[in-house]
């Protein structure tokens, strides 16, 4: 259960920067400020993905009340898998035209979508990967 906590806290935190970020950084007026996620919605790291996206939306419900531009969350499923995560990606990158991504949860597909992201120029967040290789990935 405090390892529940600790993610919702952390994935919370890391919504608001990416709020702030934006916000910042937003040359033009948005009427929202439009995050993606990529999380493992289904397959065998589902169990984990859906454990996240209740993070997120309890730590969006909350930045959203009262805020005078709403955090809209964009979610794409990557399956626990790599290739899916970095479809979902380029999708979020491409189509949704997002600039802060909140995923993977786990290592393998947060590694391989680190290179895009830099690539792109787009902020990349990840609630629970952990392999050290990760703080060698990339300014983004």
């Amino acid at each position: 259960m405090k390892k529940n906590l600790w993610i919702g806290i952390g994935i919370a935190v890391a919504v608001i920067l990416a709020a702030v970020f934006i916000v910042n950084q937003t040359k033009r007026e948005l009427r929202e400020i439009r995050i993606g996620v990529i999380t493992p919605l289904t397959g065998p790291a589902g169990k984990y993905g859906i454990r996240t996206k209740w993070g997120i939306d309890l730590a969006c419900d909350e930045i959203n009340k009262g805020a005078k531009r709403k955090v809209f969350l964009i979610y794409e499923d990557s399956k626990g898998e790599p290739k899916e995560a970095v479809n979902a990606l380029r999708k979020l990158i491409t189509v949704d035209k997002v600039k802060v991504i909140i995923g993977a949860v786990t290592s393998s597909e947060f590694l391989a979508m680190c290179p895009i992201a830099k690539k792109n120029r787009v902020i990349l967040f990840t609630p629970s990967a952990s392999n050290p290789k990760i703080s060698r990935a990339g300014d983004y």
